[in-house]
């Protein structure tokens, strides 16, 4: 699994226009098997998790996962209210799993 902020994303999907670096290089994450855990699971949503200072929205936080991890997250979203009310410029990306000890054992036993 992969999460954090990524600062780019996907042309017209994860921002308004095609302002993002580095979108190809975040395109391969996908085309190495890794999943976009959120999208998987927003396939036609436009949630932000960022604002520039002009207004702008853009979706720069994901989490990838192998499609065998992928499995085992019963959750991903965004928790807004950070952000709203001022203690970061980021929200909050909130990823639950399942069957954690089972996760940790079998990438033991690899």
């Amino acid at each position: 699994m992969i999460i954090g902020d990524f600062n780019t994303g996907r042309h017209y999907i994860d921002e308004p226009g095609i302002t993002f670096y580095c979108a190809v290089s975040f395109a391969s994450l996908e085309g190495s098997g890794l999943i976009d855990s959120w999208r998987k699971r927003n396939v036609d949503r436009k949630e932000f998790s960022w604002y520039s200072p002009a207004g702008n929205g853009f979706r720069i936080d994901h989490v990838f996962s192998t499609k065998e991890f992928d499995k085992n997250i019963s959750y991903v979203g965004n928790d807004h209210a950070p952000r709203l009310e001022g203690e970061t410029d980021h929200s909050a990306l909130i990823t639950e799993c399942n069957n954690l000890f089972e996760i940790n054992y079998n990438l033991i036993r690899l």
